[in-house]
């Protein structure tokens, strides 16, 4: 037998090639907290939406479950990258336009407060808005990566620019550009820029909230979402832009893009003081620490208000016109005002900063503010909602069974409905000018806008034949 040889010591063992062992992959995440409380915002849409029709609320409620759904599928990290993979941004159109419209409503909710609402709502109505808004930016985050947040102010001075710039047209693109003009006076504070920001953002929610069709539509052929998905997506993504700008403007004004409504008014004391050269010290009338707002920071928002000398958004009041106001019976020239024309501010800034002061606070009072000029200038800006609100009930019609007609709750301007918390001040208030006597705020809201035209600003709508033709061809705001 022969002998079997053994390797030597000295011997070289081949070596053996190992493939490296592929580390596996992450599974993709899911925001469970996102989903349940999208859940709970289409949930709430559901149990509060009725349509115009009854006999389409089984309808409606399903078409709500499904964007319930789909929206709620958001949170998992593989279905946002499947749509962006296959391009299904347009999947989303139907529903977008309410976080739209509550992204709105909750910005309002901001700038008003909630010290208006009962005692038993406010903590609750608060709490919902602060959902509303950060669903918005969360499911803008998800479905816009290519809009990328800004480190500077002067990165959103410059995405402003940008906007300004578009060349597109559109109802919303329009009340962007129309709050920037008014960027160009020197004389608007930053907080009164601010404040802007946030108004034309409730003011395009309010537009989406009427280019829907979640059943304000009395029409079996019209199916519910949008007629213009395209639109609806190119709205979402501007609001988005807004809110980024409008987080670095915060940002600017109070150090923090998150300073809660309590900690800005404190500050705004604080610059109140430097300017009139106060010692800066807490008086019985200011607001008590609030709570998140440090000495520190106390003390550093002092320093950064002397050294921008940025005004708590107060200014003199803006000079009335000084050619002679044209009697409002012989108004019929404004028939063919257009869309174009001077927009006025309606708010705390401007010419009607007196009526939101405490010189208004008596009957008397009002009247003595309320001149002929106030009401000509708010019957030109009511002609203005008038024109927008033709284009949006047209636009939303246009694919709509013929014959149907837009509902009040569908269009954006009627007098208290889809006009801004600041506005509706204004409204109220020439009211009791021409009544002499306090009017319910709720009385305004419910009143329609024709209505509120003749009786308080001696405009006669249905006489306005152009306009009236319209009206009646697209809505019910004459019937």
């Amino acid at each position: 037998m022969s002998e079997t040889k053994r390797p030597s010591e000295t011997e070289v063992k081949p070596k053996v090639e190992t493939m490296p062992q592929e580390q596996p992959k992450a599974a993709p995440k899911t925001d469970v907290k996102f989903q349940q409380s999208m859940a709970e915002m289409w949930g709430d849409a559901r149990r509060n939406w009725d349509p115009e029709n009854p006999d389409q609320k089984t309808e409606l409620d399903a078409f709500l479950a499904e964007q319930q759904d789909k929206f709620r599928q958001l949170g998992s990290e593989r279905k946002v990258a499947q749509i962006h993979q296959f391009n299904d941004l347009e999947e989303y159109a139907d529903g977008l336009p309410m976080l739209v419209d509550l992204m709105g409503r909750a910005k309002q909710g901001e700038r008003e407060g909630y010290d208006h609402y009962p005692e038993d709502m406010r903590k609750q109505i608060e709490a919902t808005d602060r959902r509303n808004k950060q669903l918005f930016l969360d499911t803008a985050r998800k479905l816009f990566p290519e809009v990328k947040p800004l480190e500077t102010f002067a990165d959103a001075n410059s995405e402003l620019e940008k906007i300004s710039n578009i060349t597109e047209s559109s109802q919303e693109i329009y009340h962007a550009k129309s709050a920037l003009e008014l960027f160009k006076d020197p004389s608007v504070s930053l907080k009164r820029r601010a404040e802007l920001l946030d108004e034309t953002i409730e003011m395009i929610g309010n537009v989406q909230d009427g280019n829907r069709n979640y059943g304000q539509i009395d029409s079996h052929d019209m199916p519910f979402g949008v007629s213009n998905k395209k639109q609806a997506i190119e709205a979402a993504r501007l609001v988005y832009r807004l809110s980024l700008i409008r987080d670095q403007y915060q940002k600017e004004l109070y150090g923090r893009k998150d300073v809660a409504a309590p900690d800005a008014k404190k500050i705004d004391v604080i610059r109140d003081q430097v300017k009139t050269g106060g010692s800066g010290a807490t008086t019985e009338t200011s607001p008590k620490r609030s709570v998140g707002m440090t000495e520190e920071e106390i003390r550093v928002a002092r320093e950064r208000s002397a050294k921008m000398n940025i005004s708590s958004g107060r200014k003199k009041d803006a000079p009335f016109p000084k050619e002679k106001p044209v009697p409002l019976e012989e108004s019929g020239d404004l028939a063919e005002a257009t869309l174009g024309g001077k927009r006025f501010d309606l708010g705390k800034s401007g010419p009607m900063a007196e009526l939101y002061s405490d010189k208004a606070d008596t009957v008397a009072d009002i009247k003595r503010i309320v001149k002929p000029e106030i009401k000509r200038m708010l019957l030109e800006k009511m002609l203005q909602d008038v024109d927008l609100s033709i284009q949006q009930a047209s636009r939303v019609l246009a694919s709509a069974e013929p014959g149907s007609i837009l509902g009040r709750k569908g269009v954006a301007q009627f007098c208290g409905i889809g006009v801004t918390g600041g506005e509706a001040a204004v409204y109220q208030k020439i009211a009791i000018a021409t009544e002499g006597r306090v009017v319910d705020p709720a009385e305004i809201a419910r009143m329609p806008m024709a209505e509120y035209l003749k009786k308080y600003l001696g405009y006669d709508l249905t006489k306005d034949k152009k306009r009236a033709e319209m009206l009646q061809k697209y809505t019910n705001a004459l019937l």
